[in-house]
């Protein structure tokens, strides 16, 4: 391990200590002394542990931590939220704590701290864990109150960033920018781009930072919340800027190496490395995101590809014919087949490059960045100089391009055919993926040149396969000490039903969750608060329900009991909704639901989720037996509604749906069934019984809400009816 690993995990560790030591140990010049941890854990019991906290903005975080035991108070039952704190006692507080041996030697570098001084040695074993280097290279200050931006500083270098933020330009968007000091604007800025640094309100829309005030207890109270609990959301930002930031550079690395080049009149052969590194250039800022949109320029790169290959390229083979007897003056023949060269599709008023492989393999990928209802309307191919004619054939039906100088310009219909652009305006890219649905589409053709030499070409429309995200494995809840499998057939999506057979004095104390690997930490955020489970040791972890579901729903740390869910329950199931992130940076969302279990007589529906592009998003349960799914807004007309999962009494046997006179049969296992849409809407929305997208869906329902009935049935044979609507937002 070298040096600065041990820095960096003394850091972590010092900053630690500081959360704990600031707020747990007394300090030599205060008047008042504070309280035992039992006296600690007996005001944690309060619903407000303090007299004094009650108007402080980080209540909420207070109470949170001295459930945790990491905070305290004084003895008055007070704790002092806006107090503030000298350097000198700061540095001595983290050097007790952590047991470090004095160092006065170490603190010699400063003039303000005297030899005699009571704090030399604390300072000076601060100074060697490089989270404060003084307010200048020869003064401590340790009588300044720590400030505001000292406190951004001190964070930054606790999540080891420091290196990162001089990197980067700041841009923080602060009223009293002006009033932070040169050595503290880059950790700053840095603390707010990654959401760590809120700001101060001013009232008008704007944010001040007020860098030089006191920071007081209560801010370091926030700070401390989300450094304890938050740190794996925080790492995931920061990957998430580094790869931005990584992609900016290859995107300008690229567009400079394309403006680079000569035009395509003035190449000569010479050039032929400067084009071969510009195209490496733009494949290699596609990796990392970019779009053919970030490449204003790339038609000029496709102009000198085209260039540096005729230049290249041999010409010419056998004689072919010419005189007879002594011969002389046989006709050349050009006997090399043709080659596309390059290409490009019209896009609304973008020209967005086709990819030319190997064997005239050419393909168009149908980005995830193109909008919905962008209008592809036509293609361009560059082939050999002396191509004549590309033969497209289809469902047997053959379509002819015409080439001009090596060049074709044809529309969708021409290329594709009638089914994809029958009034030859081109095709929306939402029409494109729908088809593309069903698999990627190809399509054979034949090239031939002016002397008629020929070679086989593949069309490739793709969709781009989605990249991987992590994904939530399984899941048990322990209640009454017994562990409860919770978890569905649907990644992601986490449905808890509290069963009748549970007794309300059962305690609901934790649940454990596996994730896929390489998962990194599930977020739950609610009300403003997140509170993060981190996969740091492993896919598994167990985690309580105050993390969970919050504080309020669990103040005590020890669970919540069966009885408390089911008064909850009474106004409808309880969902929370997080972010799982993975190493990469990968997010997927995730659903917990806990829904009321019934065991009646009479077989009831007691929850339901719609599938759609493999997440889960809860539908509502309401009385008469009603599904009600709502088609969002924020849903793409692109993206697939799969299946519908339906929750109903533990009894539930059969969902029973009649259309056009046919019967078909949803059967239930523990109470769950997953539902094709072909089975619950019909042929007419799913003839594959693959599912329906967003868009088919929409357009339907323009002429109104769609709702089907049907009977539920249980083990003896009792029925229910049950009215499922799908409505638009």
């Amino acid at each position: 391990m070298n040096i600065k690993t041990v820095r960096y995990h003394l850091s972590v560790l010092l900053i630690v200590a500081l959360l704990i030591s600031l707020f747990s140990v007394s300090t030599a010049n205060s008047a008042e002394t504070e309280a035992p941890d039992s006296a600690a854990r007996t005001a944690a019991e309060n619903s407000y542990p303090f007299s004094d906290i009650a108007d402080s903005y980080a209540a909420q975080e207070i109470r949170s931590l001295v459930q945790d035991g990491i905070l305290s108070g004084y003895e008055d039952g007070t704790f002092k939220p806006r107090e503030t704190m000298t350097r000198a006692h700061l540095a001595k507080v983290l050097v007790l704590a952590l047991g470090l041996e004095e160092d006065g030697a170490s603190a010699d570098v400063f003039a303000d701290v005297p030899a005699n001084s009571w704090f030399k040695g604390y300072v000076g074993a601060l100074l060697n864990t490089n989270i404060t280097n003084g307010t200048s290279q020869t003064t401590f200050s340790p009588d300044s109150s720590v400030t505001r931006e000292q406190l951004a500083v001190f964070f930054i270098r606790a999540f080891n960033l420091e290196a990162l933020a001089v990197k980067l330009p700041f841009d923080a968007s602060l009223s009293d920018v002006g009033q932070i000091s040169d050595w503290a604007r880059p950790h700053v800025s840095l603390a707010f781009k990654i959401g760590f640094l809120k700001g101060i309100d001013n009232g008008d829309g704007t944010l001040r930072f007020s860098p030089l005030d006191a920071a007081d207890r209560q801010a370091l109270a926030r700070l401390a919340y989300e450094f304890k609990l938050n740190q794996a959301l925080y790492k995931s930002k920061v990957q998430q800027l580094e790869a931005a930031i990584a992609l900016a550079a290859a995107v300008k690395a690229a567009n400079e190496a394309i403006a680079a080049l000569p035009d395509a009149s003035e190449l000569t052969i010479d050039d032929k490395a400067a084009v071969e590194e510009a195209r490496a250039k733009v494949e290699a800022a596609r990796k990392l995101g970019a779009t053919d949109k970030d490449f204003p320029n790339l038609s000029k790169l496709a102009d000198a590809e085209q260039k540096i290959e005729e230049l290249g390229r041999p010409r010419g083979g056998g004689i072919i014919g010419g005189g007879g007897g002594g011969g002389g003056g046989g006709i050349i023949r050009d006997t090399e087949p043709p080659v596309i060269i390059s290409g490009s599709v019209k896009i609304g008023e973008a020209s967005v490059p086709l990819v030319i492989g190997t064997n005239n393999e050419v393909t168009f990928n149908v980005d995830h960045a193109l909008n919905d209802t962008d209008m592809i309307t036509d293609f361009t191919i560059v082939a050999s100089s002396d191509t004549d004619k590309l033969i497209v054939t289809s469902s047997g039906v053959s379509r002819t391009v015409t080439f001009q100088n090596g060049t074709a310009h044809v529309s969708v219909a021409e290329l594709l055919g009638p089914d994809f652009d029958r009034q030859g305006d081109g095709v929306s890219v939402g029409t494109l993926r729908r088809h593309l649905f069903e698999g990627n589409l190809e399509l054979t053709g034949e090239l031939t040149d002016k002397t008629g030499n020929k070679s086989t070409v593949k069309l490739k429309i793709v969709k781009p396969a989605s990249a991987p995200v992590p994904e939530i494995t399984s899941a048990s809840a322990v209640i009454g000490g017994k562990a409860f499998s919770i978890h569905t057939n649907v990644p992601n999506y986490i449905a808890f039903i509290i069963d009748d057979a549970l007794q309300d004095t059962d305690m609901f104390t934790s649940l454990t969750v596996a994730a896929s690997s390489g998962a990194d930490a599930l977020t739950f955020s609610e009300s403003g608060q997140s509170r993060t489970i981190s996969f740091a040791s492993g896919t598994q972890q167990t985690v309580k329900v105050a993390t969970l579901l919050g504080p309020a729903l669990d103040p005590q740390g020890d669970g919540v009991s069966v009885k408390k869910l089911r008064e909850l329950l009474q106004n409808g199931n309880i969902t929370v909704r997080g972010v799982l992130s993975d190493t990469n940076g990968k997010q997927s969302p995730v659903i917990l639901t806990i829904i009321k279990g019934n065991n009646d007589s009479v077989p009831t529906l007691i929850g339901a989720a719609a599938v759609i592009d493999g997440n889960a998003e809860p539908a509502v349960i309401t009385s008469g037996n009603t599904i009600t799914f709502t088609l969002s807004k924020s849903l793409d007309d692109s993206q697939m509604l799969e299946s519908l999962l339906i929750h109903a009494s533990s009894n539930a046997d059969t969902l029973a749906i009649t259309e056009a006179g046919i019967t078909k049969r949803i059967h239930f296992s523990n109470g769950t069934a997953q539902a094709t849409i072909k089975e619950l809407l019909g042929t007419a929305f799913d003839p594959q019984g693959d599912g329906v997208s967003v868009g088919k869906l929409r357009s339907a329902l323009e002429s109104g809400n769609i709702t089907v009935s049907g009977t539920l049935t249980n083990y003896t044979g009792v029925a229910n009816n049950v009215t499922i609507n799908v409505i638009v937002e």
